[in-house]
Order: C-alpha cells, then sequence, then structure tokens
C-alpha cells in the first residue's frame, strides 16, 4: 500500500523540534545556599576544630568579625564639598576703613589711665606699696612715644585682616574721648586724696601753698554736717506742718458734711 507524502506543516515541525534539540539547554535556578555552620562561622581546619581569627566573645561564641570600633579611614566620607571647601576658604579682605582717629583717642586714653596710675597710685593707703609708680610712668613715656607707631600698625594690619579689621573697630567703637575727660575730672580727686593720707598733724594740704590742715578740714565737715542736719530738720518740720494742715482740712470737711445732712454733733 503506498503511503502518503507527509504535509508540508508537518515538515517544518519536524524542522524547530531538529533545532530545539541542538540549542543549549535553559540555565538551571540557584543554587541553594551553602548550610550555615554557626557553631564555625569562618569554617574549619583539618582537625575539624573551628577557626577562630578574631577571638571569642565574652559569652563564648566565636566573634565574627575584629573588635574595637573601625578606623576613620574606612568610615564614609559624608562632609558636602560645599563645607569642605568654606574650611580651607580665605577670609575676604576687608574694605578699608580709616581708624586712625579713633585709634589715637584710645591711645591717649590709655596714657592718661598709665599716667595717673604713675602719679597717685603710689600715694594710696595700705595699697599704695605695691604699686610701682616710677616704672608706669617710664612704660607710659614709652608708650605715648611709640603711640602713633602702634596706631598706624593697626590701620596698617586692619586693610589686609578680617580680625585685626574687628578689633580696631571695637577699639574705636565707643568714642574714647570720655576716657579723657574721666581721666582729668577724677585726677584732682585722686591726688588731694593721696596727698591727705599723708599729712601729719599741723601740715598744711599743698606744702608751702599754704593750704588747709587737718584740724582745718574735719571743722570744715563738722560745719558741714551741722547745716546738712539743720537743712534735713526744716524740711522734716514743713513736711509734718503740712501733713498737720491737710489733716485739718480733711476734719473740716468731714464735720461741714455731717452738718448738711441733718447730724447734730453732739455736745
Amino acid at each position: 500500500m503506498p503511503v502518503k507524502e507527509a504535509d508540508p506543516a508537518a515538515v517544518s515541525l519536524d524542522a524547530a523540534f531538529a533545532q530545539a534539540m541542538g540549542a543549549p539547554p535553559k540555565p538551571k535556578g540557584p543554587a541553594a545556599p551553602p548550610e550555615v555552620d554557626h557553631e564555625a562561622p569562618h569554617g574549619r581546619d583539618e582537625d575539624g576544630k573551628p577557626l577562630e581569627p578574631y577571638g571569642r566573645n565574652k559569652d563564648g561564641s566565636i566573634r565574627k568579625s575584629a573588635a574595637g570600633r573601625k578606623s576613620k579611614d574606612d568610615a564614609a566620607r559624608t562632609a558636602p564639598a560645599a563645607q569642605a571647601a568654606a574650611k580651607h576658604a580665605v577670609a575676604a579682605v576687608p574694605e578699608p576703613v580709616n581708624y586712625v582717629p579713633g585709634l589715637t583717642e584710645t591711645a591717649d586714653g590709655a596714657w592718661m589711665v598709665l599716667s595717673v596710675t604713675a602719679k597717685v597710685g603710689p600715694e594710696l593707703p595700705l595699697v599704695g606699696r605695691l604699686i610701682p609708680g616710677r616704672k608706669i610712668a617710664a612704660q607710659a613715656t614709652v608708650f605715648r612715644q611709640n603711640a602713633p607707631s602702634l596706631v598706624g600698625a593697626l590701620q596698617y594690619a586692619s586693610q589686609h585682616n578680617a580680625a585685626a579689621a574687628r578689633w580696631a573697630e571695637r577699639l574705636t567703637r565707643a568714642e574714647v574721648t570720655w576716657t579723657l575727660m574721666f581721666g582729668l575730672m577724677v585726677m584732682p580727686f585722686a591726688i588731694q586724696s593721696a596727698a591727705l593720707w599723708k599729712l601729719k598733724d599741723g601740715e598744711a594740704l599743698g606744702g608751702d601753698a599754704g593750704g588747709p590742715t587737718l584740724a582745718d578740714l574735719e571743722q570744715r565737715n563738722s560745719d558741714d554736717l551741722d547745716q546738712f542736719m539743720a537743712l534735713m530738720a526744716a524740711q522734716l518740720g514743713a513736711a509734718s506742718a503740712q501733713a498737720q494742715t491737710a489733716a485739718e482740712m480733711v476734719t473740716a470737711e468731714g464735720q461741714a458734711e455731717g452738718g448738711v445732712n441733718g447730724s447734730v454733733p453732739q455736745a
């Protein structure tokens, strides 16, 4: 019996099957992870003993990593680039400002303080012996001679350095002229007080100038105190009289109101 020819579609299927049989095999699924040996996380040696490269913990278990904190070199660098750049940024040069007048006033004030201290300090009672007046006066002279150079140096530095500019600004901010006025106003009192404590009975304040003696000053203070107490007594008497007058006026007004309301004053 004759065999029929194969269908053309079947021939194409046979070719596709043959091609599929010759293709490489598909990849297998991921292999199962190896079984973890909790008693030997780093493996075992030839004798089967657990490896302990980092030693053991206090509870007896094997350490999985080295003890202690990690080195800074191993830490992640998280500082932003802008912060690192700002760290090394050079401060901007300040705008030039003329601080010379204010710094000169400050220097004059400092010289005044040194001079007053040198002149009056050693004459003060108790602490005067601890104040080296002659050396302070000499230092004041050296300072005054070099003040222009010091002012110029700080002025020059303020034009090239922000910190120097802030320092110069602080020294000139308060108009240091008041220091000079303070020194001039306090100096007479300080000098007279220092000379007073050196006086002996019968000596005059001011020496040959013929000033008052200790007895004269004592009597003058007594007279001033008597005058002050008399003034206080007069003011106290006037205040008492005023209070009495006010009390009488209040009493009179109260009696007048009682008469108007029909009340009869008792005999």
